[in-house]
């Protein structure tokens, strides 16, 4: 089923679809969608009611109206790697581009990912207290919840920091 959000004024005679498309409300016509040639994102030029264009990335558009945005992240990325897909149940949030990487490469994140965001932040915050240790701590906890085991995490960068001298 296709939902529509208007946006929000001076671009407020468009709408944005849960698809990702964007629509011209007065004519009913989608707006025509270009591809950036260094991202390959697709966008859309909107004219305002101020008499200014404005370019527009579509898959931010359909985030910020159709993906919930629980953590408040900063980053929109596309579950299947897919920069044109820009439907909303292919777009999600990350806290910056690698960890978007990292979660297209390691989709199995997804059935962890309110605990995984809760202790992103409770290390971040310990971080920005100065208390390494309980960072280390929470660091471990996060580590294994996604399904590896945090000693052997480190016997793997110990050997690769031996192989790479």
């Amino acid at each position: 089923m296709i939902k529509f959000e208007q946006l929000s004024p001076p671009y407020d005679k468009y709408s944005v679809t849960n698809e990702g498309h964007v629509m011209d409300i007065d004519t009913g016509v989608y707006v025509k969608e270009e591809i950036d040639y260094k991202s390959g994102k697709q966008y859309v030029v909107l004219h305002g009611s101020h008499k200014k264009s404005r370019k527009f990335f579509i898959a931010p558009m359909v985030a910020e109206m159709f993906v919930l945005n629980k953590h408040n992240l900063g980053y929109v990325y596309y579950k299947d790697g897919n920069v044109q897909n820009n439907h909303a149940d292919n777009l999600g949030y990350a806290i910056n581009p690698k960890e978007a990487q990292q979660r297209v490469a390691r989709p199995h994140r997804l059935e962890v990912e309110d605990e995984r965001h809760e202790l992103i932040i409770k290390i971040n915050n310990a971080c920005d207290k100065k208390d390494y240790r309980e960072a280390n701590r929470l660091g471990k906890i996060l580590w294994e919840l996604e399904g590896s085991s945090y000693n052997d995490r480190h016997e793997e960068i110990w050997l690769w920091h031996s192989l790479h001298r």
